[in-house]
């Protein structure tokens, strides 16, 4: 009998948590063992001037090559103080260089959040984009609507499917009781053998029976941190092609493993800068989004689409999809297009297309 292993991916939940790091860079100066995760009502606010701060810290010298994303995960106290508490930099400066802790520890009083009449400690993240000279900002919220489930491991809340009726057993696997390098997992799949590979916070596994194999920053290409050069790029996203080829997006760039070499696909070799998510089509070509349009790789030969060359309303791509009909559906920020046959005639469609997207509140 065919096994089957089932990899659930869980995400960032809590309502009350201690002394709990959401990125990976973390920072020891705040000194609150116990708060809620943007809890409150209403929920903490900045000061007006809070990216002010954050830009003059920065500079003008670093602001005008700075390229990437940097989430902050911000501690106010009950008083209104701020802390940087964590951040995960996906820019070309380190944090350090920035001076992200001593910017954002600087900036005025927040409003604290509110339960009832009470004040509350919490943390808030906050999403700075940098491109060109330029920033855009936002603020990451936490949705713990039906949440229940996730009180205790393999305990379903909907009907019919109390557990000792579901048709598989599952099973969690952490660092604790696997060789999982990381507990936080944003990618897996199951490549053409039916073996399980994992992308993670700190490196790749696979599962191959009760065989794991590791790849790292320490036995292949990939990189490693900026801020700790021991930790693996995060794994964001990862697929398997029609040849078994399994392809991730690694912090910048694009990688592909082909079961013997590995190769690196960036800005330099390739039309591939910041991917975003890995598509492949029904006839085995390979789709990257991108906040640079759409790069698909046919064979060997690459083509873009974006704003200049196309009808597309917006170069910020959130998702892709080849329909049986050859017509490639694409969700932009702009409104949802579809390009029929791949890659030539663009109409614009004015419904919400449901992607798989991160809920971003603009500031």
């Amino acid at each position: 009998m065919k096994k089957t292993i089932y990899i659930i991916a869980l995400s960032l939940f809590s309502t009350q948590l201690n002394a709990q790091n959401l990125y990976p860079e973390k920072f020891e100066d705040c000194k609150l063992s116990e708060f809620c995760l943007d809890c409150g009502n209403p929920q903490a606010q900045p000061p007006k001037t809070v990216f002010q701060n954050i830009l003059r810290g920065i500079g003008e010298k670093n602001l005008a090559t700075l390229k990437g994303t940097i989430e902050m995960q911000i501690l106010v106290d009950q008083e209104g103080k701020p802390c940087l508490l964590s951040v995960d930099n996906k820019t070309n400066l380190g944090s350090a260089e920035l001076k992200l802790k001593q910017s954002v520890n600087a900036t005025e009083n927040w409003t604290p959040a509110i339960d009832g009449t009470k004040k509350q400690n919490s943390s808030v993240s906050l999403i700075m984009e940098f491109e060109g000279g330029k920033f855009r900002a936002k603020r990451r919220t936490f949705n713990f609507t039906n949440q229940s489930n996730m009180k205790a491991a393999g305990t379903p809340d909907r009907k019919g499917s109390e557990r000792d009726e579901l048709s598989e057993s599952w099973k969690v696997f952490t660092q604790s009781n696997s060789e999982l390098p990381w507990d936080m997992s944003r990618a897996v799949a199951t490549d053409l053998k039916g073996d399980v590979w994992i992308g993670t916070d700190n490196g790749i596994v696979k599962i191959s029976g009760s065989k794991w194999q590791h790849f790292n920053s320490g036995n292949t290409i990939i990189s490693a941190t900026q801020y700790n050069r021991a930790q693996t790029e995060s794994v964001r996203d990862m697929a398997v092609d029609q040849k078994d080829n399994k392809w991730f997006v690694i912090g910048y760039d694009l990688y592909r493993y082909d079961n013997r070499t590995w190769t690196r696909f960036d800005s330099l070799n390739s039309p591939i800068n910041w991917a975003r998510k890995i598509v492949v089509d029904p006839k085995g070509n390979m789709l990257f989004t991108s906040w640079e349009g759409v790069a698909r790789l046919a064979g060997s030969k690459w083509s873009v689409m974006n704003k200049k060359n196309s009808k597309l309303p917006s170069d910020r791509i959130l998702g892709v999809f080849v329909d049986s009909k050859d017509r490639t559906w694409i969700g932009t920020f702009e409104g949802n297009v579809v390009s029929s046959p791949v890659f030539q005639t663009i109409q614009k469609y004015n419904f919400v297309l449901k992607f798989p997207v991160i809920n971003l509140q603009e500031i």
